[in-house]
């Protein structure tokens, strides 16, 4: 009888620590990338850890642009702060920000043709995030 006890003991405590070495695993992985990335190394303690922040640190959006309202800070500031795109891309461009990624012009076209390569669903997910920040988009 108290093996039968046991073995369920036995599979939880081997599970908790099968997730602890993952979470761990997951832990070091993500600090080995900030290492890998200056864009990351150099954002506030609160950008890196915002999700909402990966894909512009991961992707480089932020070596020249930032999202000063995720904290995000861009060592250039050569491109405007992207917390208002989605307001900012149709008085500049006559377009929406999701057509604007689609088909982009002047410098943008060259960074999302060829250094910048974005699937649809990151486009997508981008369009969707910045839309949100932007409070002066109607």
């Amino acid at each position: 009888m108290s093996a039968v006890r046991f073995v369920p003991a036995l599979l939880a405590v081997l599970a908790l620590a099968a997730c602890n070495r993952a979470d761990s695993a997951d832990r070091e992985e993500r600090e080995e990338r900030a290492e890998e990335n200056p864009l990351i190394e150099m954002q506030p303690e609160a950008a890196r850890r915002d999700p909402r922040t990966q894909i512009f640190l991961a992707r480089g959006c932020a070596q020249c642009h930032a999202i000063s309202r995720l904290q995000v800070v861009s060592p250039t500031n050569v491109g405007p702060d992207l917390s208002t795109a989605a307001a900012d891309v149709p008085r500049r461009f006559g377009v929406q920000l999701d057509q604007f990624l689609r088909s982009p012009t002047g410098t943008m076209q060259i960074v999302l043709s060829g250094q910048i390569q974005l699937s649809v669903q990151e486009r997508d997910s981008i369009v969707a995030l910045l839309r949100r920040l932007d409070t002066n988009n109607p």
